[in-house]
């Protein structure tokens, strides 16, 4: 039988081993902007609150438009749902998807969120949190398209997808509601929250290739390095709106 000390060792040692296997990775940080603030953003993205109680009185919030959510001048242009992702770099190496599902819920007859990032053989459950009926039509290229139904609150489904792509999805009861669902084979990717910040943890040292993606403003790629464990690398994109 092992002494208390023996197991303190053995404890302590996997400790060691843990830590160390934690520290082998990086993080790529950084701030997606516009160019101009809100003030450049055309007036068919800017947003116009939708009256949704009159396509539905249960649909109670009036929701503004996802196409250019630009943060206001007083704390930046930073630009929210920009989906930010390792595009080259990994050399070919294999990731094991999370068991825990990503989760895409349809709360106030709005997706959320609007933009998602989820690994290839991960779950994706779909919750219905308002008391009206939803439909989640998905509209992939390589994956099985789906369209299910959701009339009552509470309801839940799971799916799961096998091809990397990215793809449109929406409810055709409420025609302004939209997400777009992204399928990686690496969990190395980040949406950009309200103020343009995102971060992707957990990056083994090395020189990427960063995509940086937005619905209305297109995409950009940069070049950045993860020098060594512990490290941050700090990539910052602006985009220009079209003319």
């Amino acid at each position: 039988m092992m002494s208390k000390r023996m197991i303190g060792a053995m404890l302590a040692a996997l400790f060691l081993v843990g830590s160390a296997l934690a520290g082998d990775t990086g993080t790529i940080t950084g701030k997606v902007t516009l160019k101009g603030g809100r003030a450049a953003v055309p007036k068919k993205w800017r947003s116009q609150k939708i009256p949704t109680q009159a396509a539905d009185p249960k649909c109670t919030k009036k929701i503004g438009t996802t196409k250019a959510r630009v943060a206001k001048a007083d704390k930046g242009s930073g630009i929210q749902w920009v989906m930010v992702s390792i595009e080259e770099g990994l050399g070919g190496k294999t990731f094991t998807a999370p068991t825990a599902p990503v989760v895409l819920d349809q709360d106030g007859c709005e997706y959320n969120p609007h933009v998602l990032g989820i690994m290839k053989g991960q779950d994706l459950l779909v919750k219905n949190s308002d008391d009206t009926s939803h439909n989640i039509h998905g509209l992939p290229k390589k994956n099985e398209e789906f369209n299910k139904s959701q009339p009552k609150k509470g309801m839940e489904f799971t799916l799961n997808f096998s091809e990397i792509e990215q793809f449109f999805t929406k409810c055709d009861v409420h025609p302004w509601m939209g997400c777009y669902i992204s399928v990686f084979e690496h969990p190395f990717f980040a949406v950009s929250n309200k103020t343009g910040d995102y971060t992707i943890k957990n990056v083994p040292p090395g020189k990427y290739t960063l995509k940086f993606w937005h619905e209305s403003f297109g995409e950009k790629t940069m070049e950045v390095e993860v020098s060594g464990p512990g490290s941050t690398a700090e990539a910052n994109v602006e985009f220009e709106a079209p003319k």
